[in-house]
């Protein structure tokens, strides 16, 4: 006859009932609420950049018709056209090592709070691990 698998009944204040909780207190609950943090962060940082540089952008433009308007020849307009070419490139490439560098500080400090949360936890099971006097 097979016995049937018994389901272990825990009382209420044992404590050994809630070992697996004891991974999310800590530093993997520090972790987590730093990383929160850092997500947040980069959900307000990033857009107010975009939005920055497409304000500029915008103003570029405007300017560049306003330019345009005032050309007295075909010689001129092309003039300012090339000169807001150039100016629209290195703006771009600018922006983009703008948001390269602020993508990599933000990946950055993530990295290093899971360093520390890793050191932090292996810390918290050696001393657990070792015996006490």
């Amino acid at each position: 006859m097979k016995k049937k698998a018994q389901t272990p009944t825990y009382e209420f204040g044992d404590i050994a009932a809630f070992a697996p909780m004891a991974a999310f207190n800590g530093p993997m609950s520090s972790a987590m609420i730093r990383s929160s943090q850092l997500f947040a962060k980069s959900l307000q940082t990033m857009p107010a950049e975009v939005a920055g540089f497409i304000g500029r952008r915008v103003e570029a433009d405007a300017k560049l018709y306003s330019d345009c308007a005032h050309c007295d020849d075909w010689q001129d307009l092309v003039t300012v056209q090339q000169k807001w070419l150039k100016q629209t490139s290195e703006d771009y490439l600018k922006e983009m090592n703008q948001m390269m560098a602020i993508s990599q500080s933000l990946f950055s400090d993530a990295a290093k709070v899971a360093t520390q949360a890793t050191k932090d936890m292996a810390s918290e099971a050696d001393e657990k691990a070792s015996p006490t006097e």
